[in-house]
């Protein structure tokens, strides 16, 4: 999901990668349809929270990928704007506008809610705002990464700063709320935004994809995975059961746990696919609108013909259904990739 890549900076291992976290995207959104809504001791809740936890390094990925490609070379302002932010802007302001329309129509919107409907977007285009802010901090990450130690110092930063304090200090507040809230309030007032949120995955991508790793390194981000998984999932549960509802704050894309499942995904790929085909290329040139438009049919399925998850055991609904949502996801990105200016502008 980098719209304006050109097809000779393609690397092998990001073609399977960009249709396997696509399938893993709408796994997520279907295991999260109705997690919040059912008794967090029952067996249902747990099947939601074991496919919601095997899925979350999806979103973190793909923007691991991003970074790979645009800071592998440096990328002239014009073209960054006029080519790339231009693009996800036209993209936002399309799809957006469709899914307002979409919503006014099920919920008998207002003008003024319509208008606000369009520029907050849909729950899944967030992801379109923090790809173009990422973009527009791209030439800073670009100069950084050409030193070897800045690069590891930045990604120190961010991993205690984005990633680690952010993560533990609302763990603590759950026991000492006043010394939970005075650290976290310490460190809102540190102010380091700019080595917090997605920009250590952005970097991450970018030495992961440069860097030889040995098997011992190797092992230890696939050991660290599965650790960073089943931390997610038992870490999940046990703080739901504790607090009588579904608690998310494990979930969160810049937490530890999902940082190292994301690393041993992203490794996996980049050490073991070694070719691709004419299918998986053209799948993955469809993921961006893909991505896009999968909502519309997650919706449709929902409120008009009334499946989700909840419409037989959520062992199987989860997957199912997210085949199904992707198989017409991809074809609709496929056909709408055949029209010139919507596949140029809008996927």
């Amino acid at each position: 999901m980098e719209p304006g890549i050109e097809k000779t900076q393609r690397v092998v291992y990001f073609d399977a990668l960009r249709v396997f976290a696509s399938f893993a995207v709408m796994l997520l959104h279907l295991a999260a349809q109705h997690w919040a809504d059912v008794p967090v001791d029952g067996e249902v809740w747990r099947a939601f929270n074991v496919w919601d936890a095997l899925v979350r390094w999806c979103v973190p990925v793909f923007v691991m990928i991003s970074g790979a490609l645009f800071l592998a070379r440096p990328i002239p302002l014009r073209k960054l704007y006029g080519k790339h932010i231009a693009r996800i802007a036209a993209a936002f302001v399309f799809w957006s506008g469709l899914y307002a329309l979409v919503s006014a129509r099920r919920y008998d919107m207002t003008v003024p809610q319509l208008v606000v409907e369009w520029i907050q977007g849909h729950y899944h285009l967030w992801f379109l705002y923090m790809i173009a802010g990422l973009y527009l901090v791209t030439p800073l990450l670009y100069r950084l990464t050409q030193s070897e130690e800045s690069a590891r110092y930045f990604l120190l930063l961010a991993f205690v700063f984005g990633f680690l304090l952010p993560e533990l200090l609302p763990l603590l507040a759950l026991h000492s709320p006043r010394l939970g809230g005075a650290l976290n309030a310490a460190l809102g007032y540190a102010d380091l935004r700019f080595v917090g949120g997605f920009s250590g995955y952005f970097v991450l991508g970018h030495r992961l994809n440069r860097r030889t790793l040995n098997r011992r390194e190797e092992t230890a981000i696939y050991v660290l995975g599965v650790l960073g998984l089943f931390f997610t999932a038992l870490g999940t549960r046990a703080l739901s059961v504790h607090t009588g509802a579904s608690n998310s704050l494990l979930y969160g894309y810049c937490t530890v746990n999902v940082l190292a499942e994301a690393a041993a995904v992203f490794t996996l790929f980049k050490q073991h696919v070694r070719s691709t085909s004419r299918l998986l290329g053209a799948l993955s040139g469809a993921s961006f609108g893909a991505y896009l438009i999968h909502a519309l049919f997650l919706d449709t399925l929902q409120f008009r013909f009334d499946v989700d998850t909840l419409s037989f055991p959520a062992q199987f609904s989860v997957p199912l259904l997210a085949a199904a949502v992707f198989v017409l996801s991809y074809a609709a990105s496929y056909l709408l990739g055949k029209v010139p200016l919507i596949k140029d502008y809008l996927i």
